[in-house]
């Protein structure tokens, strides 16, 4: 063969030419007839069941031109799938072996002359598996070890935060004496928290004729508490204070609360935004006053609560929207950190 031939040769054709083989690949059990071939790619006959545009499998493959024939493995990564009854590949770093028979079927199709170097005069050679790797769908991402160790950390991240977290909540609450309407003997101390109406102790007297008349009292505010003088069985006074109901008191629409919110990369301070709701899961949004100092706490409640000296306490002021204001506070720890880093 002239030494020049394959250069004269390859400035007058492109060996990107699709070139017409016998041959077909093998994908999912499937045999696909190849229709025709070049250096970048490979099309065959019909379309090919889930494999996206963009994919990247390994397949099999075995090809023949007259009496040369190559086979093996390589990487085809999806360009158009079923289009006009053809889909296309294109090869994804195809080993050398494979472009020398390209080249060779290239220029028996241009000129006739038989190229026998090496590999290509046995006729029938088996190919090195391509070395690209497929490209991973997002399932099998999600799956790789790098994901899990770091949805791993996520985890743990997570845990110390919520063991870290400490959250406290108390109504800034007022009192209101439950005062005694008549004389008589206590059959019932109910303990609360009560809505305005409901009952909350009951007293019977004795009429003139002698004979009992039981009286249900009332309570006149809602109330988180009730801190009772007198035990059921008791006998009272007309005008005895029988005890305190605790309630919140408002102005304007307006409440106070106590909050202490301690977690981990994040502090209150004054000014942030503060998320509480009720037990019946009512939210409640308002803004963080002022920092309160320890001989201050007992001033604004009366419930008893146990405040910590390791905590840290605010006062914060909430818009009242007809709050339901029975039952303890809760922070919503979460929905607070965010309020604030969304801000």
């Amino acid at each position: 063969m002239n030494i020049q031939q394959p250069i004269r040769m390859r400035g007058e054709t492109r060996l990107f030419e699709r070139i017409t083989v016998d041959g077909s690949l093998r994908i999912d059990e499937s045999d696909y007839q190849i229709r025709d071939l070049s250096v970048g790619g490979v099309s065959v006959v019909g379309a090919v069941p889930d494999w996206e545009k963009g994919d990247i499998r390994r397949v099999q493959f075995d090809i023949h031109h007259g009496e040369l024939g190559v086979s093996g493995k390589l990487n085809c990564e999806c360009l158009e799938n079923g289009g006009n009854g053809i889909t296309r590949f294109r090869l994804v770093n195809p080993s050398e072996d494979l472009a020398e028979f390209l080249r060779a079927v290239t220029l028996r199709n241009v000129s006739g002359a038989e190229y026998d170097a090496g590999w290509l005069s046995e006729k029938s050679h088996q190919l090195k598996d391509a070395d690209a790797k497929p490209r991973r769908t997002p399932a099998s991402l999600a799956l790789s070890l790098p994901m899990l160790v770091l949805a791993m950390f996520m985890l743990l991240l997570a845990a110390f935060v919520i063991r870290k977290t400490d959250g406290e909540a108390y109504w800034v609450a007022g009192v209101h004496e439950i005062v005694a309407p008549l004389t008589g003997q206590i059959t019932s101390l109910s303990t609360g928290p009560f809505n305005v109406g409901d009952p909350i102790t009951e007293i019977i007297a004795m009429t003139i004729d002698g004979e009992d008349m039981p009286f249900t009292m009332t309570a006149d505010v809602a109330s988180i508490s009730v801190a009772w003088r007198f035990s059921t069985g008791d006998r009272v006074e007309a005008g005895d204070i029988l005890g305190h109901l605790h309630n919140v008191p408002r102005n304007d629409g307006q409440f106070h609360a106590i909050v202490s919110l301690q977690v981990p990369f994040f502090q209150l301070t004054p000014g942030d935004s503060i998320v509480m709701g009720s037990v019946s899961g009512q939210r409640f949004v308002g803004q963080v006053q002022r920092m309160l100092a320890p001989e201050e706490l007992p001033a604004y409640t009366t419930t008893g609560a146990p405040f910590s000296t390791r905590q840290t306490y605010f006062l914060a002021l909430l818009e009242d929207a007809a709050a339901e204001l029975s039952g303890s506070p809760e922070i919503w720890i979460l929905d607070t950190v965010l309020q604030n880093g969304l801000r």
